[in-house]
This record gives structure tokens, sequence and C-alpha cells, in this order.
């Protein structure tokens, strides 16, 4: 048997139906690109999936792997990300997991490049009307931070969700 598993793609340009949040969606935006940049730590995007997505009732448990575009305005320094896992109800926001206890570094100055990091998401009970938020915090280590979504940069994060 073989097991697919389902991704969301951060589609910087779309904004989400919640304030601050962008979409999240099994449907890669491949227009335009869309960067957010911080010279600040703090969360650099947030990303919530659509009405009705992902309409299931458990997440399973294992490794969520996070590919996401990332650049800054030089090289040195430490500045690293890490993401954070939440689900939303329609009022609240409740962390699911994180991986703020072992960040991945930007180690590559001004070029825009690929980073992976994997959060590891215990079994999680969801009502079939939950929606899940993925939120990017930066450590900026006196830098400017750039992510990169969109056109030839599609973030995305693969789930333990299986699509067939």
């Amino acid at each position: 048997m073989v097991r697919w598993l389902h991704s969301f793609y951060f589609n910087g340009s779309v904004a989400s139906s919640v304030a601050g949040y962008q979409q999240m969606s099994t449907v890669a935006n491949t227009g335009a690109s869309s960067d957010f940049s911080i010279n600040a730590d703090g969360y650099i995007a947030s990303f919530l999936t659509d009405s009705g997505s992902p309409s299931q009732l458990n997440i399973p448990a294992g490794n969520w792997n996070f590919e996401i575009y990332f650049s800054s305005n030089s090289s040195g320094g430490t500045p690293s990300f890490y993401v954070e896992l939440y689900k939303y109800n329609g009022t609240t926001f409740t962390l699911i997991s994180s991986s703020s206890a072992n960040p991945e570094y930007i180690t590559n100055g001004t070029s825009v490049d690929l980073y992976f990091t994997a959060l590891t998401v215990p079994a999680t009970t969801l009502t079939i009307t939950d929606r899940l938020a993925v939120r990017v915090y930066v450590t900026h280590s006196s830098k400017i931070i750039t992510m990169h979504t969109q056109d030839s940069n599609l973030s995305e994060v693969i789930t333990t969700f299986s699509t067939g």
C-alpha cells in the first residue's frame, strides 16, 4: 500500500479570513513572489488553512517536514528560525507543537536558499471544522531576514495526513 502525504503551501500573497494570517493551502500559488522581512526577533509570517480544511478528526503522530526559503541582507551572525503548529476552532488558537528547542540556522547570507526543518507532531484530536495554523519565528542576529514564498520559492509543509 502506498501512503501519500498531504502538503500545504504557504501562499504569501493570499490573505486568510483571519487578520494577520496568510493562506496555507493544498494548492500552490505560483504567481509572483511574495516575501516577508523582519529586522527583529519575532514572527516573520503566519499562515492558516482555509475554512473546511483539513476537514479531519485527528492528526496522525509523526514528523511534519517544512521546506522554507530564506535569505538575509548579509552573511555572518547566527540567524535562525523555528515553526509552531496550532489548531484554530474559529476563536482560539491552541498550540500543538513547536520546534523552538531545535531552531534551524539561516546560513547562506544573501542567497535565497531552501531550508528544511522537522516538527514532531503528537497525535491530536480535531473537530471537523478545526483549521490549522503555522507561525514562523525568526531570531534575526542583527540581520534583515526575508522569507520567500510563491513563484520559484514554493515554501511548504509536508504533513502526516494521508490523502490516498
